[in-house]
């Protein structure tokens, strides 16, 4: 399966990921394309790296945790920060991410 303008992907709530997302999760393999920069925010990526590699990251606690620097707030666990995204990039740039140079 081939997904272009994937990074509307990237919510799991979307009502595109909702429905396309079971169907992915069948098909023996899936390309992910965009040319849309991507690195936002690490929880933005979740999603993507959840379709591409579901063996790398089960839950998103676990990755939230790790990437995403959560901080507590009066709303709630806040998860728009970054850490370790050295890390991240390295896993990324080894593993999921084939980039275009210009």
């Amino acid at each position: 399966m081939i997904a272009d303008e994937a990074h509307y992907l990237k919510s799991q709530s979307s009502k595109r990921s909702k429905s396309l997302l079971p169907i992915m999760s069948k098909v023996k393999r899936i390309l992910l394309l965009t040319g849309t920069p991507m690195l936002g925010r690490p929880n933005e990526l979740y999603n993507l790296i959840k379709i591409l590699r579901p063996d790398i990251f089960c839950k998103f606690m676990d990755y939230g945790v790790r990437y995403c620097a959560p901080k507590e707030s009066i709303y709630g666990i806040d998860w728009a920060g970054s850490g370790n995204t050295r890390e991240l990039h390295l896993m990324l740039e080894k593993s999921l991410m084939i980039r275009r140079l210009k």
